[in-house]
C-alpha cells in the first residue's frame, strides 16, 4: 500500500479468512504515490511524485522489501499511476 503522506509503503499478508495482518513498513522517496508488482511477483516499483522517481525493490519470500535502485524519470514530477509488464 502506497502512503503518500509520509513516504512509505506498507506491507501486509494475507491471512486465514482473507484477514489482513500488516508486516512493516518501508521508506521511500517522498510523495509516494502508486506502486506495481512485477508479474513474477520478484520485483516492487514504486512512483514517487515529489521528484517523479521510481523506486525500486526485490520482494523477499517473507515479504521483507530490498532496495534496489532509484530512477528519475524526466517530467514525472506530480503524475500518477505506474503499470509492471
Amino acid at each position: 500500500m502506497s502512503n503518500a503522506g509520509n513516504g512509505t509503503v506498507s506491507r501486509y499478508v494475507s491471512g486465514s479468512g482473507g484477514a489482513l495482518g500488516l508486516l512493516g513498513t518501508t521508506a521511500t522517496d517522498p510523495g509516494t504515490i502508486d506502486a506495481a508488482a512485477s508479474p513474477d511477483g520478484a520485483y516492487l516499483y514504486v512512483q514517487t511524485g515529489a521528484a517523479g522517481n521510481v523506486d525500486e525493490f526485490a520482494i523477499g519470500a517473507d515479504g521483507s522489501l530490498t532496495s534496489i535502485s532509484s530512477v528519475s524519470v524526466p517530467g514525472a514530477a506530480g503524475g500518477e499511476g505506474i503499470v509492471a509488464l
